[in-house]
């Protein structure tokens, strides 16, 4: 078998001088030309999140759209964010549509920033390199600019976590920093809840000596991440009676992903509707409770229909990311025709891509595991990536997933596809994958 790796011509060409500063270029003019370039409109969520940004710049505290009500329905993260960032630059510019889509630009290129970063720590020049090279045009990174959700900062979140954890022995602090930034990608997208108690678990195994020190992080880790949740949660029982933790939305995303005619995938379907009209517009966590009853009870019911499903869920979170060219088309009334068309048209020609993006994420998981077992301890840094997404495999293993999910996971695939050396490995011991040595 003739064994897969990164073309010799390829990363010759990627170190000669001026390729590295003409990508980074290339990636700023990329994003920012984005978000001054292309103008749509905010649909779904994304309106409703920008309303409420717009509500807390105001004053008004954090309302819903659809009813003007306090609302908890989707995360507060980056509407908080977003009207932070309004209220800065205020003295300069208004709470538009430009200005946010700007932020989104920053934020992409942080990600950027970061991944090539954490691939020079993990593999040196050459795998550093080649991240820039998979991020700088990365359709998900570019594209998602222009939509007003929780993906981008949610992903900037998680990646910072990785990079304050990559030094040889991470302290106290970046490992309690890490516990508040599990807490920050929470808030923006719950899926990351569980995040700050595995982070907890890692400073257990790898955190510094002595076990003492060990112990305690274990324990405060995941309780700075509760602190940063808690206010919202606090704020949800007063307004609401019940104690959503953060949004509201989770139990229709599982409900969805448990019905009769659930495919994995986004359905909208009438009896779900159903459930909710039977609830006032502002009483979100009594609605939230019965769709997360009747769920509950379905999956109590069909069992193994509910766990047929898994494989279907987790195969709509990998398929290429055409959603988000689909949803920005569809806020650009003239183009608006070609929008579910330009989805068929992405998930085609990158399925190739990312095909191959996940397969070195399964490899590299597989080759370090092995390591492992071998007396090799991962760093701080890649353990913490895997953890990140077994996180989000392990949530939406019982939910509805779309291909928008995936974002965060995309640079900890990316790591893996560049650092990718040689698979398979001539001798058991050979490293498949480009690593930092121990």
């Amino acid at each position: 078998m003739r064994p897969l790796g990164w073309p010799p011509g390829l990363d010759r060409w990627l170190a000669r001088p001026r390729v590295v500063p003409a990508l980074l270029i290339l990636a700023v003019a990329l994003r920012v030309g984005w978000a001054v370039l292309v103008p749509n409109e905010q649909v779904s969520d994304f309106a409703m999140l920008r309303f409420g940004a717009r509500a807390l710049l105001v004053g008004d505290g954090y309302l819903s759209r659809e009813t003007g009500l306090p609302t908890a329905f989707h995360p507060v993260g980056y509407p908080l964010l977003l009207s932070a960032f309004w209220r800065l630059i205020s003295p300069f510019a208004g709470p538009t549509d430009l200005s946010a889509r700007l932020l989104n630009a920053a934020l992409s290129l942080a990600i950027l920033l970061l991944t090539v970063r954490l691939a020079h720590s993990r593999g040196g020049a050459t795998v550093s390199r080649r991240a820039l090279l998979l991020m700088t045009p990365w359709p998900s990174f570019v594209v998602g600019i222009g939509l007003l959700g929780t993906e981008l900062p949610a992903t900037a979140l998680v990646i910072g976590l990785c990079a304050l954890l990559d030094v040889e022995r991470p302290g106290p602090v970046r490992w309690l920093g890490a516990g508040a930034l599990a807490g920050l990608a929470a808030l923006v997208r719950p899926t990351f809840l569980p995040l700050g108690l595995v982070i907890g678990g890692l400073a257990l195994w790898l955190g510094p000596r002595p076990r003492s020190t060990r112990l305690a992080l274990a324990l405060t880790v995941p309780l700075t991440a509760a602190l940063i949740v808690l206010p919202m949660t606090l704020r949800n029982h007063r307004q609401f009676g019940g104690w959503p933790l953060v949004s509201t939305n989770g139990a229709i995303n599982l409900w969805i992903g448990n019905f009769d005619r659930a495919t994995g995938g986004y359905l909208n379907p009438p009896e779900l509707d159903r459930i909710r009209a039977r609830f006032a517009p502002g009483d979100e966590a009594a609605s939230d409770r019965a769709v997360r009853d009747s769920a509950v009870a379905w999956i109590g019911e069909h069992p193994l229909r509910s766990l047929a499903l898994v494989p279907a869920r987790w195969a709509h979170l990998a398929v290429p990311d055409g959603e988000t060219l689909d949803l920005t088309l569809f806020g650009i009334p003239s183009l608006r025709p070609l929008a579910h068309g330009s989805r068929l048209t992405t998930i085609v020609l990158l399925a190739p891509l990312y095909a191959l993006l996940w397969l070195a994420l399964a490899l590299d998981g597989w080759s370090r595991l092995r390591r492992w077992r071998l007396g090799e301890r991962p760093t701080p840094a890649t353990a913490a990536g895997f953890a990140i997404v077994l996180v989000v495999l392990a949530v939406h293993a019982p939910l509805l997933c779309v291909a928008r999910h995936q974002i965060p996971l995309v640079p900890v695939a990316l790591l893996s596809l560049a650092s990718w050396r040689r698979f398979p490995p001539r001798r058991a011991r050979e490293l498949a994958f480009s690593a930092r040595k121990p």
